[in-house]
């Protein structure tokens, strides 16, 4: 099994889990509906997948097109339920085309992944900027924005809510079973470290308990609450793994997951809206990307 096929199997998990919390929760066992409206959207990604193809062999680009496949699964888990289907293959053909603009320095290189980037095309075309009815609004995340913005408190969720996940929301985001799942296949591939995880886990307490005066017991009354809602766990477990990081030494890589969970809870505490693991996926490369620019410049002085 190639290594791209263990990614994808990975991700199997995650699809079912995903697909039978929106099942149920955004389609009330609709059958018909369900299958109708995922239908739908898978359509629109595999159409802009093959418009994307053409283009590049036109363009006699390649090196991209097995990549594209993985990120087509990651951008279907992390699409809102509620995209319409011309929104996601414009994003994902959009957003694969911006993912091929990169800066490379020394051994790294820097570009986001198609995933990434389609997904923030989507965020821009429906900013949910101190808006009550985001893109993602009933995901429990949402709702203590809301709360906090009415300056009253989060309610408190039942552990066994948060772990799988019985809310609408997107295929990556509900359910946490379906995520631990994929990790351990992940792991047990050896295609991910599990220190790195524990580092992302890390950085965000370290921003519970040392960054969060003011925001975090509003917005969010228990940290096991902070981890398991939102896309959190997903964006460290499958969005860390890209032609960025694949350049990162051991200790890099865990510095790059402690950032993204440190600056994941920040964006959560200080922005008005949920938007905050695809943030902080970008800002931990953006703060890489300038270290490694002026290292390179201060190694090019000492030469001198």
């Amino acid at each position: 099994m190639t290594t791209y096929k263990k990614f994808i199997f990975s991700l199997a998990p995650v699809v079912f889990l995903g697909g039978l919390n929106q099942y149920v929760y955004v389609f009330h066992k609709q059958t018909m509906l369900f299958f109708e409206s995922k239908l739908w959207q898978v359509s629109a990604i595999v159409a802009a997948s093959l418009v994307v193809v053409i283009t590049l062999h036109r363009l006699k680009i390649n090196g991209v097109y097995k990549s594209i496949k993985f990120s087509a699964i990651i951008f279907l888990c992390i699409i809102p339920w509620n995209a319409t289907p011309f929104i996601v293959a414009f994003s994902f053909f959009a957003g694969t085309f911006v993912s091929l603009f990169n800066v490379r320095i020394d051994r790294c290189t820097f570009n986001l992944n198609p995933a990434i980037s389609s997904r923030m095309i989507i965020f821009f075309l429906n900013p949910p900027i101190i808006k009550y009815d985001s893109i993602s609004s009933a995901t429990p995340l949402s709702l203590c924005r809301k709360s906090m913005m009415r300056m009253s408190e989060c309610g408190v969720y039942p552990l066994k809510y948060l772990v799988f996940g019985a809310w609408p929301g997107a295929l990556g985001e509900t359910s946490k079973v379906g995520v631990l799942i994929g990790a351990l296949i992940l792991i047990s591939f050896k295609l991910y470290n599990p220190f790195f995880l524990i580092a992302g886990i890390f950085g965000a307490v370290i921003g519970w308990f040392f960054l969060g005066v003011g925001y975090t017991f509003t917005l969010l009354p228990r940290m096991i609450d902070y981890l398991f809602m939102g896309s959190f766990l997903f964006g460290l477990v499958f969005m860390t793994q890209d032609h960025f990081t694949h350049g990162l030494r051991r200790n890099e890589m865990l510095t790059y997951h402690f950032l993204v969970g440190l600056l994941c809870f920040i964006f959560r505490g200080i922005l008005p809206f949920p938007e905050a693991t695809l943030i902080s996926l970008v800002m931990s490369q953006v703060l890489f990307m300038v270290f490694f620019f002026f290292k390179r410049k201060v190694d090019s002085l000492n030469m001198d």
